[in-house]
């Protein structure tokens, strides 16, 4: 049984505990459970976004087209942002570097304004409006004409990502362009305007729309915690996952996943949309559509959720998908009553699946398992009668609410491995810091630390630094003190006259005994064959025990035929050896027959005392069993 320690998770993290989307929904994310929300006055079939305060209290949320106060009215100066709320993740939002208070508001246009407006940029003061907030600055073209001319394009794809740069403290914005296989990395940084410095990947497949066929336009990005990969669904391309650096905001290596032949009940391509990598990055998951027809990608069409492996070698890792929920079959006639598109992870960690027009989210409550393992639970969070739509908010890469446990082994010793376990752990760059108790400080990459105590009361902490910045922390307290070591003996064994003495050796101070038959004494007498054990317990709960079997024997009786009575100690007396002396009646006679001892209990003491050297003869009756000796004992001076 481990001793566990308490998790208090860092509520710097609570800047997105809060989500708006869909028809009014909501979600919070405190820091034991999640509640649905009904004061949320957004409206959105897809793009969404908000932001909270460190503590979690909530700021203002925006759809791309619009913002909201915490107050839940329109925001000053929040409206014509120049993006869609038809965008598949047309609005982020992300405090600005180095100016506490502001705020940039990116937001895209939806394929069906082919998409004129691009990547825009509106900026919010949050001390204007009497605290309410402000918009200051909108409509701020990111990217230069320039390089979108440079690869024959005007337009910008529908999805983004907010990806953590490598030093922890500035944020890289990727988005892609239309009509190209180009990926394009916004460096956000203190004193740097956002499209000042950017980085092109020409990378992957080329995306581009094809036809008036709904979703068209819809897919998602979604990158890993570490900010090591990136994945990217377009409903049109198939899903592509790729390197990315987060110290350059380069893309690299792109695999093409395939879909499992198993998940297709037809000849139409599937439509991708949603994306979310589990905590551990190990896996990805991705939502498919698949019509029965072009005309009917509206009836209830081939649902599914596919489960990628992420470990393997590259060459396998396209092959890898499961599938992990499917529209029944019963389902797929009619008006769609289950359309699951946007998939996002949680800061608790969970991924959660927006259904369209539904009531409840699906969840994958164990994205770190394997196949089936990972629980994708149907309608597993209700939303208090509010309705999703397509998607869910866009959320910085790293944003998790790591759990933190701090355990160790009861009674080690002196000596003690504290392990740290969790969904907080894993990823690239993380450290942890400890502070043992007694004044020292440790920081390891590792999740378990050896050290060494003098014997007293700790309290152990253990804190995760993820870019060096707090994540969660969790402590220990514990007693300090020597291993119980009891060892009563091998075991051994005995005969009806004889006895053994149990004794377990010195312990520390404070600790109780207790034997098998609910004797506390130290030690224990043992005059019968059996099997004996003692527990021992300290005051804070340690316990040792050991148990020895006493095994009984026939007695080896010896009766002396010499006594030397001369004062060395040695064979000084009549001595019944392998007897219980006395059980024994003794008389001694000269050999003339007189009697010159008697004794009714005999005690082994008769050393010929006043009386001559020279033979004499004796007499044993065992008062218990009347048996009865006779022989003769020479006394030499």
């Amino acid at each position: 049984m481990l001793g566990l320690g308490l998790l208090a998770p860092a509520r710097a993290q609570g800047v997105y505990a809060r989500w708006d989307f869909g028809q009014r929904a909501g979600l919070y994310f405190g820091a034991d459970s999640v509640r649905a929300l009904t004061d949320s006055q957004l409206q959105s079939e897809e793009a969404s976004a908000t932001v909270c305060d460190e503590q979690g209290g909530l700021l203002f949320y925006g759809n791309g087209e619009q913002l909201w106060n915490r107050q839940h009215q329109p925001m000053s100066n929040g409206q014509a942002l120049g993006g869609s709320h038809r965008a598949a993740q047309g609005c982020a939002i992300v405090a600005k570097p180095g100016q506490p208070g502001r705020y940039y508001v990116f937001t895209l246009d939806a394929l069906e304004n082919q998409p004129r407006n691009g990547l825009l940029l509106a900026e919010v003061d949050m001390a204007a409006a009497g605290g309410l907030g402000s918009v200051v600055s909108k409509r701020g073209r990111v990217l230069p004409d320039t390089l979108l001319q440079r690869f024959g394009t005007t337009g910008m794809a529908e999805e983004m990502a907010l990806v953590r740069h490598a030093n922890g403290r500035d944020y890289w914005l990727v988005t892609h362009l239309y009509y190209a296989n180009v990926f394009v990395s916004v460096l956000l940084r203190a004193g740097v305007a956002p499209g000042s410095q950017y980085v092109v990947s020409a990378v992957g497949r080329t995306i581009g729309f094809s036809g008036v066929i709904p979703f068209a336009g819809g897919g998602s990005m979604a990158v890993t915690l570490d900010g090591r990969r990136l994945a990217y669904t377009y409903a049109t391309a198939a899903t592509e996952l790729l390197n990315f650096d987060p110290a350059t905001g380069r893309l690299s290596n792109p695999v093409r996943l395939e879909i499992p032949p198993t998940a297709l009940r037809t000849d139409m391509n599937p439509y991708h949309y949603g994306a979310a990598f589990s905590p551990d990055g190990r896996f990805l998951y991705t939502s498919l559509v698949q019509p029965d027809s072009r005309a009917e990608i509206d009836q209830r069409p081939n649902v599914f959720v596919v489960q990628y492996f992420l470990q393997p070698v590259v060459t396998s890792v396209a092959q890898s998908g499961l599938v992990v929920y499917s529209t029944p079959q019963s389902q797929q006639r009619g008006l769609v009553s289950r359309f699951v598109r946007g998939l996002q992870r949680g800061p608790d960690g969970l991924i959660y699946a927006a259904v369209n027009n539904g009531r409840r989210l699906d969840v994958i409550r164990q994205p770190n398992q394997r196949g089936g393992l990972c629980e994708y639970t149907v309608d597993g969070r209700p939303l208090a009668g509010r309705v999703a739509q397509l998607n869910l908010p866009l959320l910085p890469n790293d944003v998790f609410y790591p759990s933190l446990r701090l355990a160790s082994l009861p009674c080690p010793g002196l000596t003690r491995t504290l392990t740290v376990s969790g969904t907080a752990l894993g990823v690239l760059g993380d450290t942890l810091l400890w502070q043992l108790g007694d004044g020292q400080v440790r920081q390891t990459t590792t999740a378990s630390l050896t050290y060494t105590y003098a014997p007293g009361q700790y309290t152990a902490t253990v804190q995760l630094l993820r870019h060096r910045r707090p994540q969660a922390t969790a402590t220990l307290a514990f007693t300090a003190e020597p291993a119980l070591r009891v060892q009563l003996g091998p075991d051994t064994s005995l005969c009806a006259t004889s006895e053994v003495l149990l004794l377990p050796g010195a312990q520390p101070a404070g600790t109780t005994y207790r034997w098998q038959d609910g004797s506390t004494a130290a030690a224990l007498r043992v005059t019968a064959p059996g099997t004996y054990w003692l527990e021992l317990r300290t005051p804070a709960g340690c316990t040792a025990r050991d148990t020895v079997v006493v095994g009984g024997e026939p007695c080896r009786t010896l009766v002396p035929n010499v006594i030397t009575p001369n004062g060395d100690r040695q064979n000084d007396a009549f001595v019944l050896k392998g007897m219980n002396a006395a059980e024994w009646r003794c008389r001694v006679f000269s050999r003339w027959g007189r009697l010159v001892y008697q004794a009714e209990a005999y005690a082994n003491d008769w050393d010929g005392a006043a009386q001559p050297a020279g033979t004499y003869f004796y007499e044993l009756i065992n008062r218990r069993t009347g048996q009865r000796l006779k022989g003769t004992v020479e006394v030499v001076r």
